[in-house]
């Protein structure tokens, strides 16, 4: 696309005219780098429409592909005493829209365009379902519930002082008589599980300030990307379009609300003014990592991290304007894990078919060789020999002589002359100890018919012999 459509002209923006040129020539590919670096905050409606709607159906599949499966290889997957939570957008969703419009237009997106979640959100989401949570428990929960709460996502000295509405107080706010022996209580449990030693002439909260004024929790909480496309469980994957789209807010008083004089009142007189913005689409499924940052982040830590994360997702939302109905989630774990055993089954039938595809190519490859240096040494061993005599070098290298007794007896008398000089020649070279055993099979065989047989084969090979003027062993 050329920038003629994302740079405003001349008359509104001072450039130099190198810089004009490029800018009018230049072809961006990078979602993020348009949305970043070339989008003019200034222009509106129809414009700001078009500026946004060519950002978002700038589409790389190979890359975003790419992309999702090298966080999943090399973070997700291989990440050690990492917890997973699978979770749905259920609707449109806006993060990072503190930022305003100049960076990345209001979303997190990556270098490579595709929105993600920061960490610092997920664990924000996590923690205000944990105070709410701590708001509805009792008062002997509340101790055992705030200590759990400072260990997995940390404090800062104010949150254990009650004078800055802090989030630690305000769990605790209602039983009012008891907040600080709550708090005291709770901060002396961290103080234990931290192996730091109390004292007895100081509130415990007191301690712990001095103590450790500042911690950042025993719980990580990692940016939330989309899964790879063939993770999806197969229902949601009909569900999933693009990773971004248009949306819109519309303000039917301006004027009202900028405190215009004469419009103290909203009448409806004024023309609606629509702003467009890009929004993340609903039905991505995003992966929710958390990895213990210490040792003191046990497996109920843990868990009590992901179940806040969970409940808060669904019940919360994550970003902007969740109250209208933005952001929310719905956990799909379950299936996708379903799905991702199904792919680890297939890659495993796969893999194993590859192996021993591999193994019959090897194989085969190593009988060829063999039968390569084979043909070489018999070519080397039968040189000067006549075809005969190379077929009864032949016939003695493949049988030995018990096998060669069974062929003669089978094949012998029913074969053509030459053959038959096959297998004469074969035991007058290489075989002699087999005609002491024919001649001995004809006199002494206990079956009338075999001596015969016998009798016959080591007839017809003295009359070879005779022809040829040769004698037998």
């Amino acid at each position: 696309m050329s920038m003629n459509d994302n740079v405003a002209k001349k008359d509104k923006l001072l450039l130099i005219n190198d810089v004009e040129s490029v800018l009018n020539t230049i072809s961006i590919e990078s979602r993020s780098l348009l949305l970043e670096k070339y989008i003019d905050p200034r222009i509106k409606k129809d414009e700001r429409k078009a500026q946004f709607s060519t950002a978002i159906n700038i589409k790389n599949p190979n890359i975003t592909k790419y992309r999702l499966q090298s966080i999943w290889n090399s973070l997700y997957s291989k990440l050690k005493d990492a917890s997973l939570l699978f979770a749905q957008l259920q609707s449109r969703m806006m993060v990072n829209m503190a930022g305003g419009v100049l960076e990345n237009a209001g979303l997190c997106l990556d270098r490579f365009g595709i929105p993600y979640i920061p960490g610092s959100a997920a664990k924000g989401c996590a923690r205000r379902m944990a105070i709410e949570k701590l708001l509805e428990a009792s008062e002997h929960e509340k101790i055992q519930l705030l200590s759990q709460i400072a260990l997995v996502f940390g404090w800062s000295e104010l949150d254990w002082k009650n004078e800055n509405n802090s989030d630690f107080y305000y769990g605790c706010s209602n039983t009012p008589p008891l907040v600080d022996d709550v708090v005291d209580q709770a901060a002396g449990l961290v103080l234990e599980a931290m192996s730091i030693p109390t004292k007895t002439d100081d509130k415990l909260r007191n301690q712990l300030i001095k103590t450790v004024p500042n911690y950042a929790g025993t719980i990580r909480f990692l940016p939330a990307y989309p899964i790879p496309e063939n993770f999806y469980p197969t229902e949601e994957k009909k569900l999933v379009g693009n990773e971004l789209e248009l949306d819109v807010i519309t303000c039917h008083h301006q004027k009202y609300y900028s405190h215009e004089t004469g419009w103290e009142d909203a009448w409806d007189k004024e023309d609606p003014i629509p702003v467009f913005f890009p929004a993340v689409s609903p039905y991505l499924i995003f992966c929710f990592c958390i990895h213990p940052s210490t040792r003191r982040a046990n497996g109920k830590v843990k868990d009590f991290a992901l179940e806040w994360l969970k409940n808060g997702l669904e019940s919360f939302g994550i970003g902007a304007k969740t109250a209208a109905g933005y952001g929310w989630f719905k956990d799909c774990t379950n299936k996708v894990e379903e799905k991702l055993e199904k792919i680890r089954k297939e890659e495993e039938i796969r893999q194993k078919e590859q192996e021993e595809k591999r193994k019959k190519e090897e194989e085969e490859e190593r009988r060829k060789i063999e039968k390569e240096k084979k043909q070489q040494k018999f070519e080397e061993a039968t040189k000067g020999m006549s075809p005969e005599e190379k077929e009864a070098f032949k016939l003695h290298s493949e049988k030995n002589d018990q096998q060669f007794k069974d062929k003669l007896i089978n094949d012998f008398l029913k074969s053509d002359a030459n053959q038959q000089l096959v297998f004469y020649l074969c035991i007058k070279k290489h075989k002699p100890g087999v005609w002491e055993e024919i001649n001995k099979a004809a006199q002494q065989s206990p079956k009338k018919e075999v001596r015969k047989k016998w009798a016959n084969i080591s007839q017809k090979l003295k009359e070879i012999a005779k022809n040829r003027k040769e004698r037998l062993p």
